[in-house]
């Protein structure tokens, strides 16, 4: 003779009907603290809901100054050394900088001496664009077009000469420091695009990068 167990009786009867069973069988005080927990978790949510709408309905307020401003990378002077990185930056429609650089490295204080590149110089030019998003939130996009020079590299006696193209992306955060002066730490990759000289196959492809800039407006 089968009998069903309490456990199989339950699987029969759906989610719901258990919990409203179990709801009506609770203490009042129970009931009670289920219904003050619900609309604890109710409101958190609307609080959540009114947060996420006014940060995307209110507008990102706008930067101290839309004039022209200067910039100059902090970190390259002292890291690898001998690099100089500078910016002119002009403002566009729709919140975005169009950008004007030049680039040089001479590695004055850094040479590798892993054996596979030499003493390298470098300069070139760095136009770009960046593209603000609000909150000092920006993304940036810099082609380098360069001419490089290379010597004393352990497996190629002879010096390199040639022209290199890589491109930069970096995204990242600008503070405003005054109305005329500002500071950005970005994160970024450079992706390499060409290099003219005979040993250009063997340029790394992708480049981690960063940089700290000091901005100056006119």
């Amino acid at each position: 003779m089968w009998a069903p167990s309490v456990t199989n009786d339950f699987h029969l009867l759906p989610v719901s009907a258990i919990a409203a069973l179990m709801s009506r069988f609770a203490k009042p005080g129970d009931r009670l603290r289920q219904a003050q927990k619900g609309r604890v978790r109710h409101r958190g949510a609307m609080k959540i809901l009114v947060s996420l709408l006014a940060l995307v309905l209110v507008p990102a307020p706008a930067l101290a100054d839309e004039g022209p401003a200067f910039e100059v990378n902090l970190l390259w002077p002292f890291f690898p050394g001998g690099l100089v990185d500078l910016k002119a930056v002009f403002p566009t429609p729709g919140d975005g900088r169009a950008i004007a650089g030049v680039y040089s490295d001479f590695a004055w204080r850094f040479v590798r001496d892993d054996g596979t590149y030499g003493q390298v110089a470098a300069m070139g030019i760095k136009p770009g664009y960046r593209q603000f998003f609000g909150y000092g939130l920006h993304a940036e996009a810099t082609l380098q077009l360069n001419w490089r020079h290379e010597r004393d590299r352990p497996d190629h006696p002879e010096p390199l000469n040639g022209f290199q193209g890589r491109l930069w992306t970096f995204a990242g955060y600008q503070h405003e420091l005054s109305p005329r002066a500002y500071i950005n730490a970005r994160a970024g990759i450079g992706v390499h695009l060409f290099r003219t000289d005979e040993l250009g196959d063997e340029e790394k492809m992708l480049v981690p990068a960063g940089d700290l800039n000091l901005g100056i407006r006119f």
